[in-house]
């Protein structure tokens, strides 16, 4: 049997369906699992222990109409030349589910839309519940799945670790990315105050790593190096696969909605998450070392999917939501997260060694067992994440974007 999983995008929302690919691999284990996915974010499953293959095409939301045409007869191709049982879509587009239908597969799977005479078997789309569990109960509800795999997966690629330009970091730190959003969607008002991050940052006793990606998150990093805030700033300089240890690597992430929370989540790090146009509810991730705080407004919260980029999130002119989220709060979540006392006292860098071997034995090795499994090689892109600030021992990282 194989099964077609397509979610092209973003970051975040890729590492959120993962479970899917666990829960599929857990209860068919010789089934064939392959997913389509957006250039940006094909390293977001790119090492996948549950993926027998990969399809990477070019981000639709980036070409005009003739390189949308390309992207959709390339989809096309390969679906109809993998010869698919079943496809789930994951997207509300009938364009997909069209495309599946054209490539011959026998069953396809999907939100309910106009024309969802397209597919066999369908649910309603909605905004309330965690997405990650409206994925699964899609699944299940089309008899693919009958147990659940309630976590978050993303399998680090230590082929593709610079183990030197890490040796930097400090021995035990709080990670926190300030900015977030995607090319396509960029959210600002999902954001705290970069005042707030910088004051933060000065209440806590362990060092802070800052990670993100861009120039807007270089944007938001200067602002919080206004306030006087030291930090190891790693905006920019390096790729997912190193963000991940990183992120495995420290004590805590702290964070707006977006990928990196994901990220942290999907390898088993302790995350608080600072929302207020996004439900908590809905978008959290799965896992119950996923802390988060919300912000108190009578008009939050107020993203939904179904307004697209003229919804109020993206619209609104003052994003008091995020704004009534104090200090204080978030330094209360951190120390309910950790179980520390008031000054964050630590016993030392227990949480994941800084040699490759140690860090492989953790997550690496499931992936590497996988036999003949193929995945469409698509260089060194996705996130990237940078050292300046304060610099730790032993000198800074060098800049470099993959």
């Amino acid at each position: 049997m194989k099964i077609l999983f397509i979610k092209l995008s973003a970051l975040g929302d890729v590492l959120a369906s993962t479970p899917l690919f666990a829960s599929t691999k857990a209860e068919h284990p010789d089934w064939f699992v392959s997913h389509v996915v957006a250039r940006p974010y094909a390293a977001a499953t790119r090492n996948n222990a549950n993926l027998d293959d990969q399809f990477v095409v070019d981000s639709p939301l980036s070409q005009n109409f003739v390189g949308k045409i390309r992207v959709i007869a390339g989809i096309w191709r390969y679906v109809l030349r993998g010869r698919y049982d079943i496809a789930v879509v994951l997207h509300r587009s009938f364009v997909l589910q069209l495309i599946c239908r054209l490539a011959l597969v026998k069953k396809i799977i999907g939100y309910e839309g106009k024309f969802r005479f397209v597919l066999n078997h369908s649910i309603p789309f909605s905004m309330k519940g965690n997405r990650s569990e409206l994925e699964l109960r899609l699944l299940k509800s089309a008899g693919i799945i009958h147990d659940e795999t309630k976590t978050l997966e993303f399998d680090i690629d230590f082929d593709n670790v610079d183990w030197a330009r890490l040796q930097a970091l400090p021995d035990a730190f709080v990670a926190v990315n300030p900015g977030g959003g995607n090319a396509h969607a960029y959210a600002a008002n999902k954001m705290w105050p970069a005042e707030n991050y910088g004051a933060l940052i000065k209440r806590l006793r362990l060092p802070v790593v800052m990670l993100g990606h861009g120039e807007a998150d270089e944007h938001v990093r200067d602002r919080v190096a206004t306030t006087g805030a030291r930090f190891v700033d790693m905006i920019g300089t390096t790729n997912l696969d190193e963000t991940a240890v990183i992120l495995k690597r420290s004590r805590l992430y702290v964070g707006n909605d977006s990928a990196l929370l994901y990220l942290a989540a999907s390898l088993g790090v302790t995350t608080v998450g600072i929302y207020g146009p996004t439900d908590p509810a809905a978008f959290s991730p799965l896992g119950a070392s996923n802390l988060c705080l919300s912000g108190k407004a009578s008009c939050a919260p107020c993203y939904s999917s179904l307004d697209g980029l003229g919804g109020r999130m993206y619209t609104c002119m003052d994003n008091v939501c995020m704004k009534t989220v104090t200090v204080e709060s978030v330094i209360e979540r951190i120390h309910a997260a950790l179980h520390q006392d008031q000054n964050l006292q630590v016993a030392g860098p227990d949480v994941v060694g800084t040699g490759q071997d140690r860090a492989a034995s953790e997550t690496g090795d499931r992936a590497r067992a996988r036999a003949g499994t193929h995945h469409q090689t698509v260089g060194n892109g996705g996130l990237v994440v940078s050292v300046s600030g304060r610099p730790p021992t032993g000198g800074g990282v060098s800049g470099r974007e993959d």
